[in-house]
């Protein structure tokens, strides 16, 4: 019981520091960065077992393959799920805010939980989520 708890804590202080970097990346050399589910890229963002961080040079909304700065895969069980407003990938502009995208990454496995809840401009906090609210 404890390795697939741990790999739930363990993932959720992962995507918390791919969305500082990803944020922080923007702001610094005033680009849009962008993160997406890593098994459908920016098309859309459903359940994933991994997630892409990189910078969109040609401004398509897609992440091609020279665009991707990291991946991050998540171990055993392990998925996320985004509840937010609208969009198929998390955007930051230049300005280091994310438009309007505001919403929560639930991480969980059968045995744990975690939620990330992120505000519009991209500040985030790790909270526990009992495992029976896990999507």
């Amino acid at each position: 019981d404890f390795i697939p708890r741990y790999q739930v804590i363990s993932s959720a202080y992962s995507v918390h520091n791919l969305i500082l970097k990803a944020r922080a990346g923007a702001l610094s050399d005033r680009s849009q960065r962008m993160i997406c589910a890593g098994n459908t890229g920016c098309s859309t963002f459903n359940q994933t077992d991994s997630l892409i961080m990189g910078r969109d040079d040609n401004q398509n909304g897609q992440l091609e393959t020279g665009e991707v700065i990291e991946s991050l895969n998540f171990p055993g069980n392990t998925t996320l799920e985004w509840k937010r407003f609208n969009g198929n990938s998390l955007v930051f502009h230049s300005s280091g805010i994310s438009h309007f995208q505001n919403g929560s990454f639930y991480i969980c496995n059968n045995h744990a939980g975690r939620k990330i809840v992120m505000n519009w401009i991209g500040r985030t906090r790790i909270e526990a989520l009992p495992g029976n609210l896990c999507p």
